[in-house]
C-alpha cells in the first residue's frame, strides 16, 4: 500500500504529479500495489513486467466487466468496448474501427457542431446541468 494521509490517502500526491507518484511507488514498492483515494482503494499494475503479464495472461486471470458495470447500466447497455475482455474484445474493436476512426469524426465535424449546437440551444439559461447526463 503506498503511503498517504488519513482520509484523503494518495489524492493529493496523485494530483500534483500523478505520472511522478506512481512512478515513485513503482520503484518502491514493485509492479504490484494499492493506492488510496478518499474512502476507495485501487490496484496499481505498473511496469514492463506488469505489462508483460497483462499481455501473456491477463485475460486469464483479470476482467474488467465488473468495475465498469455501472457504466453500462448507465447506458442501458449490457456490454461495451470498456467492459469486454479476450476475444469479444477484440470483436467489439474490430465492428467499431470506422466509428472511432479519425478520419472518420474529421469527415463529420460541421454535423457534429450541429447536433451539441441543436442540444445546447434547447438549455434553459442560467441553471447548472449534469456535465455527464448533457454529454
Amino acid at each position: 500500500m503506498a503511503p498517504g494521509l488519513p482520509l484523503v490517502g494518495n489524492m493529493l500526491s496523485m494530483t500534483r504529479d500523478i505520472r511522478g507518484f506512481l512512478t515513485d511507488q513503482y520503484l518502491a514498492l514493485g509492479p504490484v500495489f494499492r493506492i488510496g483515494l478518499l474512502h476507495r482503494r485501487f490496484t496499481v499494475l505498473a511496469g514492463v513486467e506488469a505489462n508483460r503479464f497483462m499481455i501473456r495472461d491477463g485475460t486469464r486471470h483479470l476482467r474488467t466487466y465488473e468495475f465498469w458495470a455501472g457504466f453500462n447500466a448507465r447506458f442501458g447497455a449490457g456490454r461495451s468496448l470498456v467492459s469486454s475482455d479476450g476475444a469479444e474484445h477484440a470483436a467489439l474493436r474490430r465492428m467499431m474501427r470506422r466509428g472511432y476512426s479519425r478520419q472518420y469524426a474529421s469527415d463529420r465535424v460541421a454535423a457534429l457542431a450541429d447536433i451539441a449546437h441543436r442540444e445546447i440551444a434547447d438549455w434553459p439559461p442560467e441553471t447548472p446541468r449534469s456535465v455527464r447526463d448533457a454529454l
